[in-house]
């Protein structure tokens, strides 16, 4: 009985977070995903919660520190993490 309850309290955390460690399905999921993964875990992007002005903000400052991501495809970035990791309401 301890042990399961030992496995339990370390393999819930562990599966929570797993799923808090992907990001929203969607367009432009492949690609926000390969852009933000490449220098940080998806919890880091996953985790807050901005306006679309902030996004914008925000990927300009990972573009500028050298994120991979093409000038035509930051409008439906910014929209996607604006819609699925906006401030909540």
């Amino acid at each position: 009985m301890k042990l399961s309850l030992i496995l339990a309290s370390v393999l819930l955390p562990l599966a929570a977070s797993a799923r808090a460690d992907e990001f929203a399905p969607g367009p432009e999921h492949d690609q926000v995903a390969k852009a933000c993964t490449a220098c940080h875990v998806a919890a880091q992007v996953t985790a807050q919660h901005k306006s679309a002005e902030e996004w914008c903000e925000t990927v300009n400052r990972m573009i500028s520190n050298g994120a991979k991501v093409r000038d035509e495809d930051v409008k439906e970035i910014v929209a996607y993490l604006a819609k699925n990791y906006g401030p909540f309401e």
